[in-house]
């Protein structure tokens, strides 16, 4: 699922961090170490109108690259990665954490909707 904002900072924002979710399934597919450099636009606290959303989707992108990091030391290590769970009919709801093993991850996309979690 696509999250679309008006806010325009606020989108490059919310771009900016799914490629650096699809650079995380990138690694976890290959079990190798890749670039994981993403441009991050340049703001201010005060541009933002969904700060604990963002905060939300950083803290797990935080997450899963900590999960990733040990996946590639230890051989055996069975990664526990978060996605966000999101209400598509409610603009201002925060999303929902949900933990999801390695496949379920490599499935999914950073945010996922009603619809999806049915599957």
């Amino acid at each position: 699922m696509k999250r679309v904002i008006d806010n325009k900072l606020e989108q490059e924002l919310l771009d900016a961090m799914y490629k650096f979710h699809s650079l995380l399934k990138d690694g976890f597919m290959s079990q190798s170490k890749i670039n994981m450099k993403v441009d991050i636009p340049k703001f201010t606290y005060s541009d933002l109108n969904h700060h604990k959303e963002l905060r939300v989707a950083l803290e797990c992108l935080k997450n899963n690259y900590r999960e990733y990091l040990k996946f590639l030391r230890e051989k055996d290590y069975l990664p526990l990665l978060k996605v966000l769970y999101f209400y598509e009919d409610c603009e201002e709801c925060i999303p929902v954490v949900l933990n999801l093993s390695l496949n379920e991850f490599l499935e999914s996309d950073f945010y996922i909707s009603r619809d999806e979690l049915k599957k």
